[in-house]
């Protein structure tokens, strides 16, 4: 029984995890353009903290991004 049951979760958990690295590839595209989008922007009122809040959501989309393809290379 227990061993049903261990069988049935990492049957879900594989039929997930696609799914998951498109979501990564997804939010790291969404990051990406936001990030450079709060980074390129014309505004009068261009503070330094927004242009570091879109630096890193740029870095960290990029790295999403990459993550995901690499990862669904792999599988």
């Amino acid at each position: 029984m227990e061993k049903r049951v261990e069988q049935n979760i990492d049957r879900v958990l594989e039929s997930l995890s696609s799914q998951l690295y498109i979501g990564s590839v997804i939010v790291g595209i969404l990051l990406s353009l936001f990030g450079l989008y709060v980074v390129i922007r014309k505004s009068e009122k261009k503070s330094r903290r927004m242009i570091i809040i879109g630096a890193i959501c740029l870095g960290l989309g990029i790295l999403a991004l990459l993550s995901g393809i690499f990862q669904l290379m792999t599988v």
